[in-house]
């Protein structure tokens, strides 16, 4: 006998299933486009003179993110496009580790400055803000260079010397434009590999420009459009560097562009505390949706938490049929799980493009477990992001911020 209820049931999740594998290819088309959009600023000459300023607590740095930092610098200082790279250190202990580390052996003429965060250039910003700010108040009236480079100093970007020019040509041609990347933590253990799930997740909403994650650790705009839109000002009152840059683009309706290229690789060491460490830095990410797009923050939540349930599902009726349980975990379980290892499988094929496989995984079998863990996203996620929306204050880079509601916005400020 004909079961309707079990056709119906097998096309609506096959529908559902099919739809999201649609958005991935679609996702993953629209950072290819970039990419080649990107790369054909590559012919010609010489790009616009470019400026880096990178905010660093060098102190919090581990040695091979120190050396990284080093290395991107002596590629950076010799390119024809830099015109001068900016660090913006949080205190004195931090320029010490910097002249210890003979900065000058890299310093070609005046290229490279050093400079220290002024704490007195607001009180309810956070830092790495300051730190922002400080440069960009140095920068105001300056004439040398119109393209601005914001870039993490604890992220290895193993590439972006080869593509500095294709970032200064394509902001030269389209000033009112703003280009990101994000953040890729290598997986080679079990805290990369749970740090990268969650860090993946803004990959999920690359193909509107609406949607699109900005990560603050890798921004290239126009100078002169930042100072005219007054991104200085805007930093001086808010926690995030990113989404308030991002904020202050989107009102001038900049198009956001992402760069696949120029991926941030990161190395995660579990030592001890390691997971405390990541609850406290996933649910800050969260948290920094939860305050900027409240909406957005919503409609995750509600998302992740019906994919948590379906993938349940055959556990939470067990007791009732266990017939009927078998048969979800064949029609929603394995189904689901296979679909996220596909996800994940199309995400690295995109970037083999870009990068050799050891900065993509390490080991075969931490790229198996890569995969498991993955494709079961929303089991580590919804847990989190539930945590986030009870969340009433938060540590950052030595700051404890406090969360409340100023007309009817969620807003952070110092404790």
């Amino acid at each position: 006998m004909i079961n309707y209820q079990e056709i119906i049931a097998v096309s609506i999740i096959s529908i559902l299933y099919a739809l999201t594998l649609i958005q991935t290819i679609l996702n993953l088309r629209t950072m290819n486009l970039h990419g080649k959009m990107l790369l054909n600023n590559s012919s010609g000459g010489a790009g616009e003179k470019v400026i880096v300023v990178s905010p660093c607590i060098i102190r919090k740095m581990s040695r091979s993110d120190i050396d990284a930092f080093l290395s991107t610098l002596m590629q950076l200082i010799t390119l024809e496009e830099i015109d001068k790279i900016i660090i913006v250190v949080d205190n004195e202990e931090d320029l010490k580790i910097l002249e210890d580390e003979q900065l000058s052996k890299i310093v070609l003429g005046n290229k490279l400055v050093t400079r220290i965060s002024d704490k007195s250039i607001c009180r309810e910003c956070s830092g790495k803000n300051r730190a922002i700010a400080t440069a960009l108040r140095d920068l105001e009236g300056y004439s040398g260079s119109n393209i601005l480079i914001l870039l993490d100093c604890d992220a290895n970007f193993t590439n972006l010397s080869n593509y500095v020019k294709i970032l200064s040509k394509t902001i030269g041609n389209r000033n009112n434009t703003l280009i990101t990347s994000y953040r890729w933590y290598t997986p080679q253990n079990l805290c990369s590999i749970l740090y990268n799930t969650i860090s993946t997740m803004f990959f999920d909403v690359l193909l509107s420009n609406r949607t699109r994650i900005v990560w603050g650790g890798f921004m290239v705009f126009s100078l002169s459009k930042a100072l005219e839109y007054k991104v200085f000002e805007e930093l001086l009152n808010e926690v995030a560097d990113d989404a308030t840059i991002r904020r202050v683009f989107s009102r001038k309706n900049a198009d956001i562009l992402f760069c696949p290229m120029c991926l941030g690789f990161t190395d995660v060491k579990c030592g001890s505390g390691w997971f405390r460490e990541f609850i406290s830095w996933a649910t800050r990410q969260f948290l920094m949706i939860r305050i900027y797009t409240p909406r957005g923050f919503k409609y995750v939540l509600i998302g992740y938490t019906a994919l948590m349930i379906l993938m349940l599902l055959p556990i939470l009726i067990l007791p009732l049929s266990s017939d009927f349980s078998i048969k979800l975990v064949y029609m929603i379980t394995i189904p689901m799980i296979l679909l996220g290892v596909i996800k994940t499988l199309l995400l690295l094929s995109e970037l083999k493009m870009y990068y050799p496989r050891n900065l993509l995984y390490r080991g075969f079998t931490w790229f198996l477990i890569y995969l498991l863990v993955s494709s079961a996203r929303s089991l580590i996620a919804t847990p989190l992001l539930i945590k986030t929306r009870f969340i009433k204050e938060f540590e950052w880079r030595g700051q404890k911020y406090c969360l409340g509601k100023i007309n009817n916005l969620i807003r952070s400020v110092p404790c």
